[in-house]
Order: structure tokens, then C-alpha cells, then sequence
């Protein structure tokens, strides 16, 4: 419904220097309504430009 508030968690299980494994869980008001796993691959470069501008 309009106005209604979500609210999505990320939780990183566990990493390597390829691989992460996280868990994301979405919750409306205060109730678990999903809950979705999810693999990244970390390359050697970006896949858009960084500004290494500190």
C-alpha cells in the first residue's frame, strides 16, 4: 500500500578474495516477508571508472 514502509538487510555469510556468499531479508513494518541468497565474483578491475580521489 502507499506510505507502507520496507526494509532490506544484508548480511555477508562469508567471503574469500573471489567469492562472497549474503543473505538479504526483507521485512515490511516488522515482519520477515523474504528472504533471498545471493553469490557475488569479484574480477581484477572495475567495471565502471573509480575516482581514486581521496
Amino acid at each position: 500500500m502507499s506510505g507502507d514502509i520496507f526494509v532490506a538487510r544484508a548480511s555477508e555469510i562469508r567471503r574469500n578474495f573471489r567469492i562472497g556468499y549474503y543473505q538479504i531479508e526483507i521485512f515490511h513494518e516488522e515482519k520477515l516477508i523474504a528472504i533471498m541468497e545471493a553469490v557475488s565474483y569479484r574480477k581484477d578491475h572495475y567495471f565502471i571508472e573509480m575516482d581514486n580521489e581521496e
